[in-house]
């Protein structure tokens, strides 16, 4: 018998997903294993040891691409719609300024705020190639 859920996601990207759990304070190991209230383990891509319950664990589907958070979420302290909200939003955070990096933004140019309702603005500052190339000219 099983104690594990599968949360499916839209995330794809397990560096973004590792670069938001440490923005989190979360501390995790890429690879590994988790294991459920009856000892039943599986493997996974990052584990996640979130506080005050059994680690969980993100796995990518190899058909698919997404990458899912599984988990065994009885008796824990940290509900799970909550913590993958949390997670969603710096996963879009870290997503952002990765892409920004690649288009050749200075990172010490942007300025960032995080919202009351836990979203990010971001300003960054273009130069005219800058602007051409994300404009697509």
């Amino acid at each position: 018998m099983s104690h594990f859920s599968t949360i499916k996601t839209e995330l794809r990207n397990l560096n973004a997903i590792a670069a938001a759990l440490r923005r989190l304070g979360i501390d995790f190991e890429l690879g590994g294993e988790i294991e459920d209230y009856y000892h039943a383990k599986q493997s996974v891509d990052i584990v996640a040891h979130l506080p005050g319950q059994r680690p969980v664990g993100f796995v990518r589907d190899p058909t698919t691409g997404i990458v899912n958070l599984v988990g065994d979420w009885w008796g824990g302290r940290v509900g799970r719609e909550a913590f993958l909200s949390q997670l969603k939003s710096n996963y879009a955070r870290e997503q952002v300024l990765a892409s920004l990096e690649q288009q050749g933004v200075s990172m010490e140019d942007i300025v960032e705020r995080e919202e009351p309702d836990g979203s990010y603005t971001f300003e960054v500052p273009l130069d005219e190639d800058q602007m051409e190339t994300m404009i697509g000219g």
